[in-house]
């Protein structure tokens, strides 16, 4: 893409990569759009994190969300990497992890 030879994205890559990454994957140099975005949000917006706090912004709770996120925040300082930038932006929800506990199956019998 000739806006990232020059370090440079155009104002609707930034929002395609701020809206979505699924959409995103499908434009040739998907990655590069993102971490240039990712570049920005460091510079501009990136701050010292918790992980309480990103599972918070991520709309997840408990033990396992907590083990979820670890990751995503750098030790050195405390802030959002570019997989936990990756990952709020695209909003997974992981099968099987969310809620911590299953509500009770009204079809049951038990």
């Amino acid at each position: 893409m000739e806006s990232l030879a020059n370090g440079k994205m155009y104002f609707e890559e930034f929002c395609a990569a701020a809206i979505s990454i699924a959409s995103l994957q499908a434009v040739e140099g998907w990655e590069q759009i993102v971490s240039t975005a990712f570049e920005y949000f460091e510079q501009e917006e990136n701050r010292v994190t918790s992980e309480e706090e990103l599972c918070q912004e991520m709309g997840i709770s408990g033990g396992r969300a907590l083990l979820y996120v670890k990751d995503f925040i750098r030790n050195s300082d405390g802030k959002l990497n570019l997989l936990g930038f990756r990952t709020l932006i695209g909003r997974p929800n992981p099968p099987d992890m969310w809620p911590e506990e299953k509500p009770p199956d009204p079809e049951s019998n038990t």
